[in-house]
């Protein structure tokens, strides 16, 4: 099974989280970056506001990567203004016809990602395999293991596009 974790980090826990996640299936990461500078306060504050206005960058992937080729895409995206960041939207909305299996993972310090989900599915089609790790509750480890759990026992089937 040809599995990938994907990611867009500022600050290095989305990073972190997707490092912990390819070791444990035993796979690579692709970082995705967009044409936006989200450094400094400026950048954090630009960051809040692309995201609440879901405004779309241009993404890149690190070497390239076809996203058509992984069973499974392991998307690990912080929180931002109660949305994901707007390079992992970004880059769902350019991508989603591609992805086999999605996995999203959404990482926050302690809020509450029911919303940035829906907000997501709105943009993008739903989401089957959702998971949140959030700082305040200390479960960075346990869902890791959930997901991987869910990647080497086949997981769901995922649904991503437009629901009629």
């Amino acid at each position: 099974m040809n599995n990938m974790v994907l990611y867009f980090t500022r600050s290095g826990n989305s990073k972190r989280i997707a490092e912990k996640v390819a070791k444990k299936i035993r796979c690579g990461t692709v970082e995705i970056t967009d044409d936006k500078s989200w450094k400094g306060i400026f950048g954090f504050m630009r960051g809040g506001y692309y995201s609440l206005k879901q405004k779309v960058t241009r993404v890149s992937l690190e070497g390239d990567y076809d996203v058509s080729k992984a069973d499974n895409i392991i998307l690990v995206l912080p929180l931002w203004a109660g949305s994901t960041a707007p390079a992992g939207y970004s880059f769902l909305l350019n991508e989603k016809g591609k992805i086999k299996k999605l996995h999203m993972v959404i990482c926050n310090d302690s809020s509450d990602t029911k919303k940035a989900f829906k907000k997501l599915e709105l943009l993008v089609g739903k989401i089957n395999n959702k998971y949140r790790i959030t700082k305040k509750l200390g479960n960075e480890d346990s869902v890791i293991n959930e997901i991987c759990g869910n990647i080497t026992d086949g997981g769901n089937t995922v649904q991503i596009g437009n629901e009629d």
